[in-house]
């Protein structure tokens, strides 16, 4: 969890396989919807996995992910605080404005965000 000025959901993940699979899922999904494109591909520091950020029908992020490091119970880990973009990726193109500072942030705020009925 992330501090942010309102409560929402940024983003779901969805574990595959390998990096193969990360890349033929996200060019499937684009293949009819190059606009869903938001980051990829590239690794993660925090975690080490591969990534790929498309946008789902809804406007929200959703992640195809593989190859999470794992804490196993035997295994010595610190925490660490990591700052700025190495907290986020180590390679992989910039980070979108977006991805960090929701377009519709100010909506959220203001509640004009609605259920819809």
């Amino acid at each position: 969890m992330q501090a942010a000025p309102v409560n929402f959901l940024h983003h779901t993940a969805w574990e595959v396989d390998d990096v193969d699979e990360v890349g033929r899922g996200a060019y499937q999904m684009l293949e009819e919807h190059p606009e869903r494109h938001a980051w990829g591909l590239g690794r993660h520091h925090i975690g080490s996995n591969f990534f790929w950020y498309l946008r789902d029908p809804a406007g929200n992020f959703s992640e195809y992910y593989s190859d999470l490091d794992e804490i196993i119970d035997d295994q010595l880990w610190k925490p660490d605080v990591v700052e700025g973009a190495r907290g986020l990726f180590n390679w992989g193109p910039p980070v979108p404005p977006s991805f960090v500072h929701p377009e519709d942030l100010a909506a959220m705020m203001t509640g004009a965000h609605s259920a819809q009925g």
